[in-house]
């Protein structure tokens, strides 16, 4: 194995179990000397622009260099850090271009700005990409029932707080229990019930819902590559792509989307926490054709053909393996 190693997730310790590797692992190419450049919007950032979102939050629009002084100068009026409560951590949360939630409304990353500490020569150079879970849905009884089975609203809240009350594991403010403590963390809320597959609109009985997950992630890494303040590719050393539940499966497929962008990077890995990949055998009966297609269509990227009479996706695994083979991949089981 190339790896074996345990990662502790608050109090309980999960064994991580990675590809196995054959032979030398192919070698990490040299980084250009050049950054990539910066698009020439000149549009100011908007702070604060909504009065719900929490204190511990910056809300921002597309910009370049010349805005980062008043980022910062917004980023100064937050409270300071504190490791034990969640809302007293700075957020970023960016309204990517173009990118939508299942309800239409725009799609919004959170982003560590502490972590970036708006340096750009110091900032991070490790980074932690963290997909959020939260079901599926595909029509209108579990998008819009008495009990939808995902969300599909833009969050105005710093989703990491609600997700992880008590800042355990990857957003703890300890070292010994969380082991991407000094890595800028973008947060991809999950908002379209699609697993982070999914690139089309449906109509469940007039009732419209964008399952555009797939397409808002690479909208994400576009604009994360043409805005480097947040994040440099070229710099980036180590990079992770953490999901769990239904963003567990948006990390295992998404290395698909960063692994060009990110090449430079010395040490890449995907850690996948409970994304199944053991479901009965007639697992894709149950949903659209235009759902199935979208997960079609996104496996096929990755070598790895639909069987529709069948729900097993874990020879999914070696098959990252062979394509990926510079990157670690881990599945997290309890």
């Amino acid at each position: 194995m190339d790896a074996f190693r345990f990662l502790v997730i608050g109090c309980l310790s999960i064994q991580l179990f990675a590809c196995a590797k054959s032979g030398k692992r192919s070698a990490t190419p040299a980084p250009p000397t050049t950054s990539i450049p910066a698009p020439g919007n000149t549009t100011p950032p908007q702070e604060r622009t909504d009065p719900d979102l929490p204190a511990s939050t910056v809300e921002i629009k597309p910009f370049t260099a010349e805005n980062l002084l008043r980022v910062g100068q917004a980023l100064k009026q937050l409270p300071a850090p504190n490791p034990g409560d969640p809302e007293k951590i700075k957020w970023l949360r960016i309204a990517i271009p173009e990118a939508r939630c299942g309800n239409g409304d725009g799609y919004i990353i959170f982003v560590d700005a502490d972590a970036i500490k708006l340096d750009i020569k110091g900032r991070s150079r490790k980074v932690l990409f963290v997909f959020q879970g939260g079901g599926a849905c595909w029509n209108k009884e579990t998008c819009f029932g008495d009990q939808p089975l995902a969300t599909l609203e833009t969050p105005k809240e710093v989703i990491p707080s609600s997700f992880f009350p008590k800042l355990e594991g990857i957003f703890s403010g300890e070292a010994k229990y969380n082991g991407f403590l000094n890595y800028t963390k973008v947060f991809l809320p999950y908002c379209t019930g699609d697993v982070f597959l999914g690139r089309h609109t449906a109509d469940y009985d007039g009732k419209k819902v964008q399952h555009l997950g797939r397409d808002n992630v690479e909208k994400t890494i576009e604009y994360l590559k043409a805005n480097t303040f947040f994040i440099d590719p070229i710099k980036t050393e180590d990079i992770t792509l953490f999901g769990f539940s239904a963003g567990a499966i948006g990390a295992l497929y998404h290395v698909t989307t960063v692994a060009d962008t990110f090449k430079w990077a010395a040490k890449k890995s995907v850690i996948s926490d409970a994304p199944g990949l053991h479901f009965g055998p007639k697992f894709w009966h149950r949903f659209p054709e235009s759902y199935v297609q979208d997960a079609t269509d996104a496996l096929a990227n990755l070598k790895h053909p639909v069987d529709r009479d069948s729900g097993l996706l874990s020879p999914l695994i070696p098959k990252l393996c062979r394509q990926f083979p510079s990157w670690n991949f881990g599945i997290l089981q309890a």
